[in-house]
């Protein structure tokens, strides 16, 4: 949906609709990473995002605490 955004502004900017499209991609990105950082509240352990080291995925505790400590 991102890269959907960013050709969206691209071409309306080709037609003459924006005139500035660093503002619009700015706030499309602003946007995204508000929504992942959202999202990535809310994720249980697992191999694909986070710390994947053994004692991380093992505990649930463990897990919840390292993703309140690593920003």
């Amino acid at each position: 949906m991102f890269i959907a955004a960013v050709v969206m502004i691209i071409v309306l900017n080709a037609a003459g609709v924006i005139d500035n499209t660093r503002y619009a991609i700015t706030f499309a990105l602003a946007f995204l990473i508000t929504m992942l950082g959202n999202y990535l509240q809310n994720v249980k352990p697992n191999y694909f995002i986070g710390f994947r080291t053994p004692w991380m995925l093992e505990s649930e505790e463990v897990w919840k605490y390292g993703r309140k400590h690593t920003v």
